[in-house]
């Protein structure tokens, strides 16, 4: 994990773990949280008896207790949200970030994005006050 912070394992299709593995999974968890980086571990609750062989195995005591996901989906998300907040912190951001913060909406072709953006943002505000709950695709013009 030289390369990469978020390391996701996906436990969907395991079906059991022996002793040996419940270890390896320890010591790479154990290794990864010294180095500050992050195993997160996804679909490990579909399965009770995997679960509860790795909490007597120990390996739950060396697990951050939030690496824990009910699937991958979640734990992506969590990695993603992970990524921007530090992201804002090293930024020195603080608050709400205006569009033009982002890097993405610079340059002076994104001001029309911008427009649209914040144009259909209120549409979209005021329809939801009305009790509408009608989404319009982003046209241009």
């Amino acid at each position: 994990m030289n390369q990469c912070t978020y390391c996701i394992v996906d436990m969907k299709r395991v079906n059991e773990i022996d002793s040996t593995g419940a270890k390896i999974l320890g010591q790479i968890s154990k290794k990864v949280n010294e180095s500050g980086k992050y195993l997160l571990i996804s679909h490990l609750s579909d399965d009770p008896s995997l679960s509860d062989f790795l909490k007597a195995m120990g390996v739950y005591e060396i697990l951050d207790e939030n690496c824990f996901f009910p699937d991958t989906d979640a734990a992506l998300e969590w990695a993603e949200d992970n990524v921007l907040t530090q992201s804002i912190e090293l930024a020195g951001i603080s608050g709400e970030i205006q569009f033009e913060q982002m890097d993405i909406l610079k340059d002076e072709t994104s001001e029309i994005a911008v427009k649209l953006i914040r144009n259909n943002a209120l549409e979209m505000s005021n329809r939801l006050r009305k009790g509408t709950n009608e989404v319009r695709v982003l046209e241009e013009g």
